[in-house]
């Protein structure tokens, strides 16, 4: 492809890659610069969807998947792409609000992808809350997508993907993220559109301690935040409802130590089809 200063460019990846259930893409500039987004349209009755990434600039050894859930007749799969030249051994740990569940692992060839159905796994209860922790041994670089599917006759949209919470964006320089809030404009976007859940998964070894509200002129949110624990590798789910002062504002997270945030908005036929990753801030 030949792209002209400040132009865009379309690829459409079926004309590369024909009957294939799951595509990997990598992005190379030959010469120059280039921004690489993806767009993805599920259309069809109780499955439709839509979903638009950016691409990733680099893989990571860890990604992070703050919540995901298993309603009966949902579907959740995980698409770890191995962009490098070595196989990469990667290990799938899942942990409940109860508590961790045995670790899922695989060896992912070269330039492959592996796809992890999680609605199939009987360690992980039907209809409850749960994160995610990627990890590839060695320091060997990956990238993990989510594929979340509503169940039948649920609201729309019914379908939606996400591209995992790499490492090194769930330890920001600063200390704190924004999330967007989709009730800004809900009236020119989708009437009633707004953040359900904002959940902070803490990957370290050290309880952190965060503040979670809305966004504030300085760095993180005001002074109406509500402070929250989060223990080592759990998971913390702050409900909007319970930040009053929200209205329609973006929400902050601050925190002592890295975290890996992730909003849920409605409307949505599951958990997952619409989210949204906190965006680390310098």
């Amino acid at each position: 492809l030949i792209i002209e200063p400040r132009a865009v460019v379309p690829a459409e990846v079926r004309a590369y890659a024909r009957d294939r259930a799951t595509v990997a893409a990598e992005v190379v500039a030959r010469s120059g610069k280039v921004g690489a987004a993806g767009l993805q349209v599920r259309p069809g009755a109780g499955k439709s969807g839509i979903s638009v990434r950016l691409g990733t600039p680099a893989s990571a050894a860890r990604w992070y998947l703050p919540r995901s859930s298993n309603p009966p007749g949902s579907k959740n799969r995980l698409v770890v792409f191995n962009p490098g030249a070595k196989a990469a051994r990667v290990t799938v740990a899942v942990r409940l609000l109860s508590g961790p569940v045995t670790p899922l692992t695989e060896t992912v060839p070269p330039r492959s992808t592996w796809t992890l159905d999680l609605t199939g796994q009987t360690r992980i209860p039907p209809s409850t809350d749960y994160a995610v922790a990627v990890t590839s041994q060695k320091g060997r670089g990956i990238v993990v997508d989510r594929v979340t599917a509503a169940p039948p006759g649920a609201a729309a949209p019914q379908w939606g993907a996400v591209t995992a919470i790499a490492g090194p964006t769930a330890a920001s320089p600063s200390g704190w993220w924004s999330l967007p809030n989709p009730a800004f404009d809900a009236t020119r976007a989708e009437p009633g559109a707004h953040a359900t859940t904002v959940t902070l998964l803490n990957p370290g070894g050290r309880t952190v301690r965060a503040v979670v509200g809305p966004l504030g002129s300085g760095q993180g949110p005001d002074s109406s935040g509500r402070t929250v624990r989060v223990r080592p590798h759990a998971m913390v789910e702050v409900a909007a409802s319970s930040l009053p002062s929200i209205g329609t504002k973006p929400v902050g997270v601050k925190s002592d130590l890295p975290l890996a945030v992730a909003e849920d908005v409605t409307p949505s036929g599951v958990v997952g089809a619409v989210s949204a990753s906190g965006v680390p801030q310098s």
